[in-house]
């Protein structure tokens, strides 16, 4: 239980900036927008911005996130209850 509680603390800078769509989106159209969003990535011209402005630009695949965000949302009580007291202390 204590390793799932750290996992749910420290995911939220795992997270960044991410796009988001609604849970009902249909499957094509969560597609459309992930192979976008990678050729995006992909772009010099963004790039090349995105060094101008030395940012950094660690990318999660759209998947990744999903599977991150479900795992620090969907817990158990005990791991959300255990969690808001250590943030507490």
């Amino acid at each position: 239980m204590s390793r799932r509680v750290a996992q749910v603390i420290l995911s939220g800078p795992e997270c960044g900036y991410p796009m988001v769509a609604p849970p009902a989106i249909p499957l094509e159209r969560l597609k459309i927008l992930r192979a976008a969003y990678t050729k995006t990535l992909r772009d010099t011209a963004f790039l090349a911005e995105i060094k101008k402005l030395r940012l950094k630009l660690n990318p999660s695949t759209g998947e990744e996130l999903q599977a991150d965000t479900k795992m620090s949302w969907i817990k158990p009580a005990e791991v959300d209850e255990r969690g808001k007291k250590l943030l507490r202390a």
